[in-house]
């Protein structure tokens, strides 16, 4: 019976339950609490409570100064990114110019790397020495072209030198007729000036044959050329934002040549005019409405280039990178020269410090009692032609004009001599 009753009173033991060990509260004191080289100060040693809780914390205030700052950050940045899109875009740009407007083969392949060398110096105040300077007279040959697929092609309609006299800061341009019947030196080839560049392409001498005839007929040296087609004229005068001339007479032409071969009225008012590049173009070539001709026409294409120049450093066109490209598209399209990119910038610091309202001009003519040249006929292919020749049997007139076209009084003295 004591048996049974001590196994009724003995509980039993749920599968399920674990009942965790008893321990005191003392051991939990113990255990819980920091360690004599503790230096927490918080009598809170059984509960996990960060005292920064207990920190009163400032929110952060409204910075004026702060968000100034950002502002002009945020500013300079985008400022140095759009610097350095746009300086990037125009190396690109100048490298692909140099290539396709220098005829000099070396020039031609210029690696992108010397182009980045040549814009270093081009952006310094410094210029490089031009080839002439050296005899105080730097001479450029400016050619006008029609262009591939135009009537004329690659006859020049326009042939003038454009000269820099470096001492006394003074510029000169000399006008030479097309007509003009030349033979190239050291050639049994003779022509009209104005078929010899064509004549140098054709038999793969470029501009040679022309330079050297025109070296021979004006006794000067050459440094520089520039050969310019019609497109790129007209598409350069509009880049600059056209130009402004005086028409000094009433101008209605009914036969200028039109596209295709065909003709049109090419009428213009005496007086003030703004140009745009095709009435500029068409300005600068009519010939048949004016009472000098060809020497007309040649007068009428020197203002162009004055009223051009006028135009590219009144309105800093070359400080605007956006015009700058549009000049550089329209160059690479339509421009032959030998003027590398560092000589070209050195010709426009060099223009900037000369006298470029009171140019010297002289245009050759035939059409005047003391003009240099006179009208002549040879027969070609059984055709009687039309040709101009020295008066004199010789280019010592034309060589003394070139010589002195910077005192042109010393000329006019000689002319009163003579006659």
């Amino acid at each position: 019976m004591d048996s049974l009753r001590r196994k009724k009173n003995t509980p039993t033991p749920s599968p399920q339950t674990h009942t965790a060990p008893k321990t005191s509260l003392a051991s939990n004191y113990q255990k819980n609490a920091p360690s004599k080289n503790s230096t927490a100060k918080s009598h809170f040693y059984g509960k996990n409570i960060s005292k920064n809780l207990f920190i009163k914390k400032n929110k952060p205030g409204f910075s004026f100064v702060k968000l100034i700052k950002n502002f002009f950050l945020a500013i300079f940045s985008l400022g140095l990114i759009v610097i350095l899109v746009v300086g990037g875009f125009l190396v690109y740009k100048l490298n692909i110019l140099s290539t396709s407007i220098n005829n000099d083969s070396d020039a031609a392949k210029k690696p992108i790397l010397e182009t980045l060398s040549d814009i270093s110096k081009i952006t310094s105040a410094q210029r490089i020495p031009l080839k002439g300077e050296s005899s105080e007279r730097i001479n450029i040959l400016l050619l006008g072209i029609a262009g591939a697929g135009k009537p004329g092609g690659d006859l020049t309609d326009t042939i003038m030198i454009a000269s820099i006299d470096t001492k006394n800061k003074k510029i000169a341009l000399l006008s030479l007729p097309r007509d003009l019947y030349a033979s190239v030196p050291e050639s049994s080839y003779s022509a009209k000036i104005n078929s010899l560049y064509k004549y140098g392409l054709s038999n793969n001498q470029d501009i040679n044959p022309l330079q050297e005839t025109i070296e021979n007929i004006t006794n000067l040296s050459i440094n520089y050329y520039l050969v310019v087609n019609f497109s790129g004229f007209e598409k350069f005068i509009d880049d600059i934002g056209g130009i402004n001339v005086d028409v000094q007479r009433d101008i209605y032409d009914p036969t200028y040549p039109g596209p295709n071969y065909s003709y049109e009225t090419f009428e213009l008012k005496k007086g003030f005019h703004s140009l745009d590049g095709a009435t500029a173009l068409k300005y600068a070539r009519e010939r048949h409405n004016d009472p000098e001709g060809d020497f007309g026409r040649a007068k009428r294409q020197q203002q162009v280039i004055q009223a051009a120049k006028n135009k590219i450093f009144s309105t800093q066109t070359l400080l605007n990178p956006f015009a700058v490209s549009k000049l550089i598209d329209t160059l690479g399209e339509n421009v032959k020269t030998n003027l590398t990119l560092e000589e070209i910038d050195s010709l426009i610091k060099l223009t900037k410090n000369l006298d470029t309202q009171n140019i010297n001009n002289a245009v050759v003519d035939a059409w005047k009692e003391d003009s240099l040249l006179k009208v002549s006929h040879i027969f070609y292919e059984n055709t009687q032609a039309f040709i101009l020749v020295p008066r004199v049997g010789n280019y010592t007139e034309v060589q003394e004009l070139a010589k002195n076209i910077f005192n042109l009084k010393i000329l006019e003295k000689r002319k009163e001599e003579y006659w």
